[in-house]
């Protein structure tokens, strides 16, 4: 009987790529987010004429800036027709005591080189923990893009 032995750096490579693929399966697990008592949820829908490869949003309470982030393929591929990519904010998002009913969020489509575009002015919501939002972006890079909102 033979005994396999391994480095540290052999065993170091074995387990990165073991918790890799671990990785990569839970991102397409098909997992489905949904607002609860501890968080709300927006859906940026693409209903653009046109390839968009990434959403950023920047959001506030009132005036004051409080975060931002983008929304993506994983692989950087274009954000298909129809799809929707979904945000979740939890209270750790927002300064303690901030009141949701000001919540504001700026929306911008990004193009297959990083530039972005707005999508209209800002939105007001009247957010608050279980509630759930979808943004549906529309237009293209010719006429402009905009961006509507509706509670689900």
């Amino acid at each position: 009987m033979t005994v396999q032995t391994y480095t540290l750096t052999e065993m170091k490579r074995i387990l990165t790529t073991v918790l890799l693929l671990l990785l990569l399966s839970g991102c397409s697990s098909g997992v489905k987010i949904e607002a609860n008592e501890h968080s709300f949820l927006i859906g940026f829908r693409n209903n653009c004429d046109c390839e968009i490869y990434k959403v950023h949003h920047e959001y506030y309470i009132g005036d004051e800036p409080i975060g931002g982030g983008y929304a993506c393929n994983a692989d950087g591929s274009a954000i298909r027709s129809g799809d929707v990519m979904l945000k979740d904010f939890i209270p750790a998002d927002f300064p303690e005591g901030a009141n949701l009913a000001e919540f504001r969020t700026e929306v911008f489509v990004v193009d297959g080189v990083g530039k972005e575009y707005p999508c209209g002015e800002s939105l007001n919501l009247d957010a608050a923990y279980g509630k759930e939002f979808e943004f549906t972006l529309t237009g293209n890079y010719d006429s402009g893009f905009g961006a509507t909102w509706s509670e689900k």
